[in-house]
């Protein structure tokens, strides 16, 4: 996390961008809480993967969200014709984008005893 973490210092201190820093270093809290649970739950695989698809959603937010701001800062810096629209496009992510993948954070440590609960057959019915 420590390189999505410097990404986001420097985007932050880019004008537009600092709101949508905040809540992408929120967005990385959260995703370093989820895998604090994932390792404290390691020897019990069953829990660790029934949140694997939500922790994905949220690496993956996180990442695109880092990425994005880091490419509007860098074309604010170097005047890139583009920038505005860049930064326009980082910030609405930050705020529309971002804010929802930390809402998977509950369903990543909720483990597995919704869907275990029920038996083979009842799973494979329709």
């Amino acid at each position: 996390f420590a390189f999505l973490e410097s990404q986001l210092e420097a985007a932050a201190k880019t004008e537009g961008l600092a709101d949508a820093a905040e809540s992408l270093r929120t967005l990385v809290g959260q995703c370093r809480d989820a895998t604090n649970w994932i390792f404290e739950h390691a020897t019990e695989p069953l829990e660790v993967l029934s949140g694997a698809t939500p922790y994905q959603r949220m690496l993956a937010v996180a990442t695109a969200g880092t990425l994005l701001l880091k490419g509007a800062a860098a074309a604010q810096s170097e005047g890139d014709s583009n920038a505005a629209g860049r930064v326009a496009s980082a910030a609405f992510f930050g705020e529309q984008i971002v804010p929802t993948a930390g809402g998977y954070l509950p369903s990543v440590k909720a483990g597995s005893a919704a869907i275990m609960s029920l038996d083979a057959e009842a799973l494979a019915s329709r």
